[in-house]
């Protein structure tokens, strides 16, 4: 059984037209009589709303709940706030660190295999930070 709005419109003697929008069900079945009768939307709309009064916040509630939200997002956007100046201080050393360790490769104090597995932890690192920081922006 389904749900069906008709809009209807109803034209007076004097040209006044009245705009109405009904519900009702759907006959979708020969051997199926639905028992309601058609409903106009004003009247669905009282209904629905006395239904949800009775499950909605109560408004002192809606008020601590707010102050609560604001409160919990002040302190997120402090963290990442935190967490993103963290992450670009990281960033920096480790970016000195890549400097020192090319410096060294190219006075020949490091060979180069130790250079290449210590480049890419290096970089690793680095490219792990700016992913964290990414996500975090886009959240």
């Amino acid at each position: 059984m389904m749900i069906t709005g008709e809009y209807r419109v109803k034209t007076q003697k004097n040209g006044t037209q009245h705009f109405y929008t009904y519900y009702h069900c759907t006959k979708k079945r020969k051997n199926f009589v639905c028992s309601e009768p058609c409903i106009r939307q004003e009247v669905l709309d009282a209904q629905i709303s006395s239904l949800l009064q009775k499950v909605s916040l109560r408004p002192d509630w809606a008020e601590k709940l707010n102050a609560r939200l604001e409160k919990d997002k002040s302190k997120s956007a402090q963290f990442v706030s935190t967490f993103v100046q963290t992450n670009q201080e990281r960033i920096k050393i480790i970016s000195t660190k890549l400097q020192r360790l090319l410096d060294g490769y190219l006075e020949q104090d490091i060979d180069r295999e130790i250079y290449r597995i210590e480049k890419a932890k290096l970089l690793s690192e680095k490219k792990s930070l700016e992913e964290q920081m990414t996500n975090l922006e886009q959240k």
